[in-house]
């Protein structure tokens, strides 16, 4: 809504100042306002991180918007300067949203910034307590004669829940080779469900299965779907 009262108001505006002159202050305004919210943020470490590559990232995140137009409209319409400073705001806006927006994920990429926990402390013992009765099982399923190809299997996948567990609690991370294998997992069982609803639709799209057999195999897909992401 904000700025849509802007935009009706842009024509007065822009005939009441010449643009031209104000294009460089608008401009060095931004800058300023660019270059103060990156030193609170980064010099003072007034509470936006723990680590400098955190800070940096906030302080670059500072886009100017809605708050900044509606103190620049908030001026009474009696104020001689009230042009300029719509003008000049509007300056601002434009180059904080366009200039750091479209840098801030090439930014965040280079910062490489740390990967918040998967799971709280307490969540993570839940998960260790659950995955370690698994591996127990197991070790009893094995004595009693079972299949030793599917014990395997299922003993890697409770000992990469069990690592992941581990690591949280101790504040650390999964090492390298146990988090590739966890997303070239994920990225192929994904893959697959993809593959799995494509075929599923196709036969729905020939009318050869039932609507409600798609409703519940898709209901099943989307289970497995939101499993891999969490």
């Amino acid at each position: 809504m904000l700025f849509v009262l802007l935009g009706l108001q842009a024509p007065q505006v822009a005939d009441a100042v010449d643009v031209d002159s104000l294009a460089v202050p608008a401009v060095v305004v931004a800058l300023a306002v660019i270059a103060i919210r990156m030193a609170w943020a980064t010099v003072l470490g007034c509470g936006f991180g723990d680590s400098l590559r955190g800070r940096i990232a906030v302080g670059w995140a500072g886009m100017r918007g809605a708050i900044s137009l509606a103190a620049a409209l908030a001026v009474p319409t009696e104020v001689d300067e009230r042009p300029e400073i719509l003008l000049i705001t509007f300056g601002v806006i434009l180059v904080t949203l366009l200039g750091q927006g479209l840098t801030l994920a090439p930014l965040l990429r280079r910062l490489a910034l740390p990967v918040a926990n998967r799971w709280a402390p307490d969540e993570a013992m839940v998960r260790l307590e659950a995955a370690q009765a698994a591996l127990d099982r197991l070790e009893e399923l094995e004595d009693e004669g079972a299949a030793g190809e599917p014990l395997r299997r299922l003993r890697e996948l409770y000992s990469q829940r069990f690592a992941l567990c581990v690591a949280v609690l101790g504040g650390g991370e999964l090492p390298e080779d146990g988090r590739r294998e966890l997303r070239e997992y994920g990225a192929m069982r994904q893959e697959l469900i993809a593959v799995e609803r494509a075929s599923l639709l196709a036969l729905r799209n020939d009318g050869k299965v039932r609507p409600e057999i798609v409703r519940k195999v898709e209901r099943d897909l989307d289970l497995d779907e939101a499993r891999i992401r969490r």
